[in-house]
């Protein structure tokens, strides 16, 4: 909207004209644009590769134990109580596996923030700032750590459905 707001505002009394790098600014949305589609590809990338080394996790857990399952099956153990631990298993490798990213962010963050912060006070003295790492920090952990949870969920399930036959 900023092409918009130029607009209005060279309409306005005692304006004659409105200089806002129209080039500059569309190369920059363009830019970002193309930054946040990348990123959306990266991600989804990265979440379907995390689920497909669980799920071959759980399968070689599934493989190393298949003589206990089957003597689970004889004595009349259903499939909910030979589910159980590999749910288990699937859902604290998800949520392990959470751990680094959640790091990483936080560290991270909190780094660029120390950096980049005072610089945007000096620069546009105050009109455009960061998320304090404080606000932010608990929102992205429990995204990561509920992603984390469901991916390692959704890969025990799938690879222990198929053996199981469900």
């Amino acid at each position: 909207e900023t092409e918009t707001l130029a607009n209005s505002i060279e309409k306005m009394e005692n304006i004659d004209s409105v200089e806002y790098g129209k080039a500059y600014v569309k190369k920059m949305f363009n830019f970002l644009e193309g930054v946040r589609i990348g990123g959306i590809i990266l991600i989804v990338g990265l979440t379907f590769m995390a689920m497909f080394l669980i799920s071959n996790t759980i399968k070689v857990t599934i493989f190393s134990r298949r003589r206990e399952i089957e003597i689970m099956r004889l004595v009349g153990a259903k499939n909910g109580f030979i589910r159980a631990p590999f749910f288990v298993e699937g859902l604290l490798m998800g949520i392990l596996g959470a751990i680094i990213p959640i790091a990483v962010v936080y560290f991270g963050y909190e780094a660029s923030y120390n950096v980049i912060q005072p610089q945007l006070a000096t620069i546009n003295e105050g009109i455009f700032s960061l998320i304090p790492p404080g606000q932010l920090s608990l929102e992205v952990v429990l995204i990561l750590l509920g992603l984390g949870a469901f991916i390692g969920v959704w890969g025990s399930t799938t690879s222990l459905g198929r053996f199981l036959k469900i």
